[in-house]
């Protein structure tokens, strides 16, 4: 390993980097992969954007170069860790991107990658500390914690699995076949690996909330066509479970009633959920936020707002939230290219208004743009469908995101007319309030 002099982290924190030697020896001892398949190493610290990039050389040399405006940010008793962490997801993650392991899936490639820092207690301190919720295709450290329970978990630990996965994968006449292991795994026989990882992805998570501490769990298993529901308590939420007292029964009814919305035929294809996960958190911000089908709501904002309005108020508050962010569980952004970020948030409040949940302090009015989202362009939607003929345009929206990456020129397509010229239209259309304000963008995710 190379740490090139002038490029000195003194500066900016204590770290040691004398564990260049040992990472040959550690990938190999956690993963088996072949000591001659591990790149030699060099790691820089520059001034450079993001957290971390890296090339091959000429000679094969693995460089490294890790920003020291983001090792700023970390607090000094633990940057050390967090570049080293780096630096051993970074290379296992090389290892993985040769063509000896193409036939294994990105999640699982991404996941051991982070399991690697999680074996060698290197861990970011920046991580989330919640290990629930989400999906094992989820990839990085949400797969990485998983792994780690598949070989050291619960009641029947399985020693060994990635290694035997990486060699199996390795083995030109083993690629194909990669079920026998996981039939190791379960004990049983099996043609669909999915479902194999399904079923441990659930034992893992209830193995989570079972050990959870200090913390109130409560499920709702709905029909089998619907997800099922978690609610994690971690305090705070007086407030709210007086307004709504099952906030887990008005999410299935949020689920269908979004599903009518923006899958209204069979012509549609549903994102499937298997599981959403509510946290009622009382030390987050803003209001709420969606990440991998987890719910994560502030009771900050809610225990806030709760001084100055009634129950029947923040009632209709806290579910028009809900229902908000239980859009982005069942919405589609695009394969690749992501729509507009107020396209997303504007298709959530959309399905928020036509649910009946449209929050007390919105107004539709003149001004703003086609994306400003939120209420904005969740009134917009609701116009070109309701006003100007565009029959089931959200719903054929999303489809269209499901599909293909965001192409703006699909509105004009569809229409006939660009986004522009239909915000237009609408604005034409909007009768003046005498405030330049009336459109002013609320946000759920502030």
């Amino acid at each position: 390993m190379d740490h090139p002099a002038g490029d000195s982290p003194s500066e900016t924190a204590t770290i040691s980097l004398t564990f260049a030697s040992d990472i040959p020896g550690n990938i190999h001892r956690i993963l088996g992969v072949p000591l001659e398949s591990i790149p030699r190493t060099h790691v820089y610290i520059k001034d450079s954007d993001g957290i971390v990039s890296n090339t091959i050389t000429e000679d094969g040399t693995f460089e490294v170069t890790l920003s020291r405006a983001y090792l700023k940010t970390i607090t000094p008793d633990v940057r050390s860790k967090e570049a080293e962490g780096i630096v051993y997801n970074q290379v296992a993650m090389q290892v993985l991107l040769t063509p000896k392991y193409e036939p294994l899936q990105f999640w699982f490639k991404s996941g051991v990658s982070d399991y690697v820092r999680i074996q060698l207690e290197r861990e970011s301190p920046l991580w989330p500390t919640r290990l629930y919720g989400g999906d094992y295709k989820a990839g990085w450290r949400s797969t990485g914690y998983f792994l780690k329970w598949v070989e050291e978990g619960d009641g029947s630990p399985k020693p060994w699995t990635i290694r035997e996965i990486l060699m199996a994968a390795a083995d030109s006449s083993r690629a194909e076949k990669p079920s026998p292991i996981l039939e190791q795994i379960i004990g049983s026989p099996t043609s669909n690996p999915d479902e194999v990882w399904q079923r441990l992805w659930d034992t893992y998570q209830l193995s989570v909330l079972e050990n959870t501490k200090g913390m109130k769990v409560t499920t709702h298993r709905p029909r089998p066509s619907e997800p099922f529901m978690i609610l994690i308590d971690e305090g705070g939420s007086d407030a709210l479970l007086r307004a709504v007292p099952d906030p887990l029964h008005f999410l299935v009814e949020a689920y269908i009633s979004i599903n009518s919305l923006l899958y209204p035929s069979s012509s549609y294809h549903s994102r499937k959920v298997r599981q959403v996960t509510l946290v009622l958190s009382p030390t987050s911000n803003g209001v709420a936020e969606t990440e991998n089908d987890v719910i994560t709501f502030a009771m900050k904002y809610i225990n806030d707002i709760s001084k100055s309005h009634d129950d029947a108020w923040l009632a209709r508050e806290i579910k028009g939230v809900l229902l908000h962010e239980m859009v982005h569980v069942q919405q589609y952004s695009g394969t690749k290219d992501l729509a507009p970020g107020g396209l997303i948030e504007g298709i959530a409040d959309y399905c928020r208004l036509r649910s009946g949940w449209a929050a007390a302090h919105w107004s539709q009015g003149p001004g703003g743009k086609w994306d400003s989202g939120y209420q904005v362009t969740g009134y917009f939607l609701d116009w070109l469908e309701k006003e100007r003929g565009c029959t089931e345009f959200v719903a054929k929206c999303n489809e269209a995101l499901r599909e293909s990456s965001w192409d703006e020129k699909w509105c004009e397509t569809e229409t006939g007319s660009s986004w522009e010229k239909l915000w237009d239209e609408y604005q034409a259309a909007m009768k003046p309030t005498g405030t330049s304000a009336a459109n002013r963008v609320i946000p759920t995710h502030t």
